[in-house]
């Protein structure tokens, strides 16, 4: 899920004058981790235009800022934010998932090596650019723990 993609770059995020192709990497990061675990928005796949018109109707944002629990009743309890490298890698091995901020971009963690985190990067054009980030590049992380229902 890229957030320039022409289908919604130009949407506009929630009631803002901010484009998702401008400012939309957290809330694309989030839909790509709905996506990734089979969710459905409204009955539809979940992609930044799906998610950002039910953030919208449902109070997510804070101008265009994404309330990061407003997922909740998408199948993602939101835990919270943290920094520690061990605490993210012990997220990342327990099951949760992790929107990592890489120098005020946001990506979704999709594993982790000895030597950093791979990554869904919302703001790549190509998919083999900035598919990875060493530990020293991340300097926070929002969790998110599947819902067990």
């Amino acid at each position: 899920m890229y957030q320039l993609d022409p289908k919604w770059q130009n949407e506009f995020i929630g009631n803002s004058k901010t484009t998702i192709g401008k400012a939309g990497c957290a809330m694309s990061a989030v839909s790509s981790m709905i996506a990734a675990k089979g969710g459905k928005i409204n009955g539809q796949d979940s992609n930044p235009h799906t998610l950002n018109q039910y953030l919208t109707k449902n109070g997510g944002y804070s101008g265009d800022n994404l309330k990061w629990d407003a997922v909740k009743n998408l199948g993602f309890n939101y835990k919270g934010q943290i920094s520690s490298k061990t605490e993210m890698i012990n997220n990342i091995k327990s099951g949760n998932n992790l929107i990592l901020n890489v120098g005020g971009h946001w990506v979704l963690a999709t594993g982790v090596t000895d030597k950093g985190y791979t990554v869904m990067n919302p703001g790549r054009r190509d998919p083999n650019v900035k598919n990875f980030y060493p530990f020293n590049a991340v300097s926070k992380a929002s969790v998110y723990e599947p819902n067990k229902n």
